[in-house]
């Protein structure tokens, strides 16, 4: 056989070896849950999108949220056992998350330490696309005022409960470049703004 021939067949074999093995460790992970007595209703294989699943019930357990349990397969279940804890509450907060960032082009954005030179009272954590997209989180409780380096544009500002997804302050300025001084609404546990260079 030719060098390429053998290489092909190489790579062949070590995918199916590999994938034998995922599907062993996997299924180690069913057989304890059913031998512990845990009422599995899906065994996957692969992060998702799931490269095959097979269900056994109305629901899906994930196991990023613990609320999920033994007589709580609603989802109620808010004694914390598991790492990854879990609620309704939770599952909303992370629809929210998801609906705030969906507004963004992430594959275009980075951390950022440099935006927000002050914010007075609070910690800030930043993801950018400098000069067009900025999403600002702010941890503590305000209002907050905030001191941001902005290269010069017409920005519109929206200030989000991250709890709740409400909209608690709308504003737009257009600025020359340089400092900006911007001010929060009122908020406790958080805050997150939506910067947009339009």
């Amino acid at each position: 056989m030719s060098g390429f021939f053998q290489s092909i067949i190489t790579v062949v074999l070590f995918i199916f070896i590999l994938g034998t093995l995922v599907i062993i460790h996997e299924l180690g992970h069913f057989v304890t849950a059913r031998l512990a007595k845990v009422k599995v209703l899906e065994f996957g294989i692969g992060f998702p999108p799931r490269a095959k699943v097979m269900r056994s019930g109305g629901g899906t357990f994930d196991g990023l949220d613990y609320s999920f349990s033994v007589g709580h397969e609603n989802g109620d279940d808010t004694e914390p056992n598991g790492p990854g804890g879990g609620s309704a509450t939770f599952r909303r907060q992370l629809s929210i998350l998801q609906k705030f960032l969906q507004r963004f082009s992430l594959t275009e954005m980075r951390p950022d330490r440099e935006v927000v030179k002050h914010a007075a009272g609070v910690s800030a954590r930043v993801l950018s696309n400098p000069g067009k997209d900025y999403a600002i989180y702010l941890d503590g409780n305000g209002p907050a005022e905030l001191s941001l380096e902005l290269p010069k544009g017409h920005y519109a500002a929206e200030w989000m409960n991250p709890a709740t997804g409400a909209l608690l302050h709308r504003e737009s300025f257009a600025h020359s470049g340089g400092a900006k001084a911007l001010a929060s609404p009122r908020f406790v546990d958080g805050v997150a703004l939506r910067l947009t260079n339009q």
